[in-house]
């Protein structure tokens, strides 16, 4: 069990801190191991944040999943990045030297990553291309998605790797769809891909059943492959309906995606991109502060770090299935059960 995690939380909030140790075993930096974070410029590599993430695991004997390698967005790549004159040559020089560099600061200690991150293109131009348009795009065509994995392995050929993206919300849809023939053709390659990342970002309207989920992870274990879901989280504002209905239609939710998790050994982590809804992901927090709207409230654990309806939903799925979570989410679920009886 896994959660993303900030950089400036991790060092200046000791309560963020204690439950981190108290409830997971296995982080993602947030922002920390992004181009934007570690590549102030193309000649200087900053570690500073990630090293206090990966320390702070380290000294808590949590495992730490790198997020990530090559991201083909424009508008998440470093502006001195966008604004370079790059033959493909000195393109494929500096995805090269970037993915070797981070690998070897972080080897034994970082024990997956995410490779390339959202490659697929949610509505493709060309059915033959079905890849974002972006920086590497331009610059190595389809096959800087290759390129990256290979230069990772010659890197850390201990590491494990893998692909990630989003908007699954429909397995066995049109863009799960392409992902997964992505995914297979790089396997036919002898490309050293080890698994997938399944983001899991849903909301109450569009989310798979615990069904559907299991039958598009079981999918990529016949190739082979690990999977993780990466970035889970369900979107309840928006939403009319009154707010104890949301919170346990959320939990369901939850509980599927724990369930489809659970169902194959394939799937060895779920991760849910932060924990509580006091510290969400940033816009969209600044964003209803700005706006006056409804407050995100997304993660399992609520803003004071009480488990809300979708911990427990979790809790009761890892009980079942003899997966004990950790002991302080466990004791709570219990105790609920015990008042309601």
């Amino acid at each position: 069990m896994g959660t993303a995690v900030k950089y400036d939380q991790i060092v200046h909030n000791a309560d963020y801190r204690a439950m981190v140790v108290r409830e997971y075993d296995m982080v993602t930096p947030e922002n920390a191991l992004k181009w934007g974070a570690l590549r102030p410029d193309e000649k200087t590599f900053d570690f500073h944040e990630a090293d206090a993430i990966v320390e702070f695991a380290q000294s808590n004997h949590i495992m730490v999943r790198g997020h990530n390698l090559c991201w083909n967005e424009d508008k998440n790549a470093p502006k001195w990045l966008l604004a370079g004159t790059y033959t493909p040559d000195q393109a494929r020089e500096l995805l090269k030297t970037h993915i070797q560099t981070v690998m070897a600061h972080y080897r034994g200690k970082v024990f997956c990553w995410d490779v390339v991150n959202e490659a697929v293109a949610n509505n493709p131009k060309d059915a033959n291309t079905p890849l974002n348009d972006g920086f590497w795009m331009r610059h190595l065509g389809p096959e800087y998605v290759e390129l990256a994995f290979r230069y990772a392995h010659e890197a850390d050929p201990q590491a494990q790797l893998f692909y990630n993206d989003y908007d699954l919300s429909n397995p066995m849809g049109p863009k799960s769809d392409r992902i997964y023939q992505l995914v297979k053709s790089l396997k036919a390659k002898g490309v050293p891909i080890d698994g997938v990342g399944l983001q899991a970002h849903y909301n109450l309207n569009r989310a798979p059943t615990a069904q559907a989920l299991k039958a598009d992870i079981q999918r990529y274990a016949a190739l082979g492959l690990k999977v993780h879901l990466t970035e889970l989280d369900v979107q309840l504002e928006g939403n009319p309906l009154p707010l104890s209905t949301k919170l346990n239609l959320q939990a369901k939710i939850y509980s599927d995606a724990t369930q489809a998790a659970l169902s194959t050994p394939a799937c060895e982590a779920i991760v849910t991109w932060g924990f509580s809804d006091r510290w969400g992901i940033g816009h969209f927090m600044h964003e209803a502060e700005q706006k006056g709207t409804e407050f995100p409230q997304r993660l399992p654990f609520d803003r004071e770090l009480k488990p809300k309806p979708a911990a427990f939903a979790m809790a009761a799925v890892l009980r079942e299935a003899k997966l004990a979570p950790h002991e302080s989410t466990t004791k709570q679920a219990m105790r609920r059960d015990n008042e309601s009886n």
